[in-house]
């Protein structure tokens, strides 16, 4: 995949911070660490998602996001019901801080990371 075609600069190569409600209403805090050509993080209903959200309306694996370079790409990995970036349906797209990802019910916000003590660090799989 050649992801410059769909390249956005996230100030410098910053890590960044999504959050978003849990279904027993707390919301949570992850930080997405900028680390090229890392594993994606994968969002969706399974157990095995790196980002588990409890959403009805998701797929197990419903959407990815990686980082290349000073850039995020988010693409939805053939989801049934899809993947919405700031309201707009997508395949792939660049993820820019300030988003929102909406996966069934659940929307994910996208935060620069200022040095957040609450955001737990995403554990990416090789």
């Amino acid at each position: 995949m050649d992801a410059s075609r769909y390249a956005c600069n996230t100030q410098g190569g910053r890590n960044m911070i999504l959050t978003y409600r849990a279904a027993d209403g707390s919301t949570k805090k992850l930080r997405m660490k900028a680390i090229p050509r890392s594993p994606d993080v994968t969002i969706g209903r399974g157990k095995d998602a790196t980002i588990y959200i409890d959403d009805p309306k998701a797929s197990r694996i419903n959407s990815a996001i990686q980082y290349w370079d000073d850039i995020y790409i988010i693409r939805d990995v053939h989801s049934q019901n899809g993947t919405l970036v700031n309201g707009k349906k997508i395949d792939l797209a660049k993820l820019n801080v300030g988003d929102i990802i909406t996966i069934g019910d659940t929307e994910i916000s996208t935060f620069p990371d200022e040095g957040s003590k609450s955001a737990a660090t995403i554990v990416q799989r090789a």
